[in-house]
């Protein structure tokens, strides 16, 4: 650590010494994307401080809401739990953000072990995926082993550590709900690859499968704007809607994605959950499902009758009607939105539907992302050489353009590759609706869309749509 972050860390400690009804965060951000770090409590922001030159910056939090903050250097962002006369540093590399990230001072033992298990669960995830074949009991214990060991090194911390009530909570349920997520998932998993189809029973699941569900709080606003709690609570919900259609609804009805199911798990929400932060979430998220898998135009209007019908919240509504939007826009047979993207010379560029004269493949990448890009990079090779009559353009998401061309030279210069940056960031995600890099869309030569939710990883869209749209009319 440099004597200026020295200094900075013993500023900082004796700061929080003077009042302890305040939290101090700061810390260092080196190759910064953007100049500003914003922090959050929930759904708020509640300040943003100016990176200098040298990429450090501070906060001051009077009378904090001791809990999990977010902060936020645009795009990227992670959390952080603060409490009242905490003095957290956190310094990070922005071209491994997470990865990097470590945090020192007053309050740090406790981040820096929500850090370490939300890297490792993400670590496991190949590991974990082989478990999903396994029949029911032994992928519990092989899952129940991946948790007790990080059971074991939460025991560890709260020997050696005094930490308060609320910051036990939440570093166990850094360890839990990742873990209860994986067990959510599993009926579909274990299906998938037993079947190759999704689960429309659990006959093959024991009762005892989900006895942990009598210990979860489905209000707790301590977790309510935590990612991981959030992530496992839209999972269980999927679960329990599905049961209640087991129970109450007749088989010819129980299709997974139909607006019948959307307005079942609507309702379960609706009637368990009464923390306004949550219940905003879930619904959003059950519209984001539903619309990504329904097209029916009476399916989704007694869909959105339900949004209304189940909630009051003019955002929920608003977004709603925004995603249905958005997303019917990208059906196959669509005219291909216009795109607003910036060339490696730093030309704009306008691309509609009536530009497309090939097959054309749109792909997505972070400059931070080394590991993704290298296998991104060589799976574009291989696509590329497999379908020579398709036109593969990289769209990158940041901002900054001379980094961004550094390493389309250095890195990404795949021979026959377009490259393109966003002009807008926040404008494209919204109007392609992206929510995972891996996101892959297709293009006809007709400028109709073939696919506008494929996987680069998977090649359908590819070897049996291509020819789909050849004589369509829009």
């Amino acid at each position: 650590m440099s004597k200026y972050l020295i200094t900075f860390l013993v500023i900082l400690t004796l700061s929080c010494t003077k009042s302890r009804d305040e939290a101090y965060f700061g810390g260092e951000i080196v190759n910064p994307r953007a100049p500003y770090v914003y922090l959050s409590y929930g759904e708020e922001r509640i300040d943003s401080a100016l990176l200098n030159e040298q990429g450090r910056f501070l906060f001051t939090i009077k009378d904090p809401k001791n809990g999990v903050y977010t902060f936020e250097h645009n795009p990227e962002y992670q959390h952080v739990l603060l409490e009242k006369g905490d003095s957290v540093m956190m310094r990070l590399n922005t071209m491994d953000f997470d990865e990097s990230l470590i945090f020192s001072g007053i309050g740090a033992t406790k981040n820096n072990f929500l850090i370490d298990m939300w890297l490792l669960s993400e670590d496991e995830a190949s590991l974990r995926e082989s478990f999903y074949k396994l029949n029911p009991a032994e992928f519990r214990k092989k899952i129940d082993s991946l948790h007790q060991m990080k059971l074991d090194q939460y025991t560890d911390l709260i020997n050696e550590n005094s930490l308060s009530d609320k910051a036990e909570r939440l570093t166990k349920a850094s360890i839990d709900f990742p873990h209860y997520l994986y067990l959510e998932k599993y009926p579909y998993k274990y299906k998938k690859y037993k079947f190759n189809k999704a689960p429309e029973e659990f006959s093959e699941i024991p009762k005892d499968f989900y006895t942990y569900h009598d210990n979860i709080d489905v209000n707790d606003s301590l977790l309510a704007h935590y990612v991981p709690y959030r992530d496992y609570l839209t999972m269980y919900f999927t679960n329990v809607a599905l049961e209640y259609c087991k129970k109450h609804c007749d088989a010819h009805e129980r299709f997974f994605n139909s607006s019948h199911y959307g307005i079942h798990k609507l309702k379960v929400i609706d009637s368990m959950v009464n923390n306004t932060h949550l219940e905003e979430h879930l619904f959003k998220n059950t519209a984001t499902s539903y619309f990504m898998m329904n097209h029916d135009p009476e399916n989704n209007q007694r869909f959105m009758e339900a949004i209304y019908s189940y909630s009051d919240n003019s955002e929920v509504h608003e977004y709603a009607e925004s995603i249905h939007t958005n997303i019917s826009n990208l059906q196959e047979g669509k005219a291909a939105p216009t795109l607003h993207l910036i060339d490696l010379v730093g030309n704009s560029h306008k691309i509609e539907a009536d530009d497309y004269k090939t097959n054309t493949v749109y792909y997505f990448w972070r400059l931070h992302q080394n590991r993704r890009n290298d296998i991104l990079r060589k799976r574009i090779d291989q696509l590329r050489q497999q379908y020579p009559d398709h036109n593969f353009v990289g769209i990158n998401l940041d901002n900054d353009h001379d980094r961004w061309v550094a390493m389309v030279h250095r890195e990404q210069g795949i021979p026959g590759i377009e490259h393109y940056r966003v002009e807008n960031f926040n404008q494209l995600v919204k109007l392609l609706d992206i929510r995972y890099l891996n996101r892959m869309i297709v293009i006809g030569e007709n400028g109709l869309i073939v696919d506008g939710f494929g996987n680069i990883f998977d090649e359908e869209p590819l070897r049996d749509k291509r020819e789909s749209l050849a004589t369509s009319v829009q």
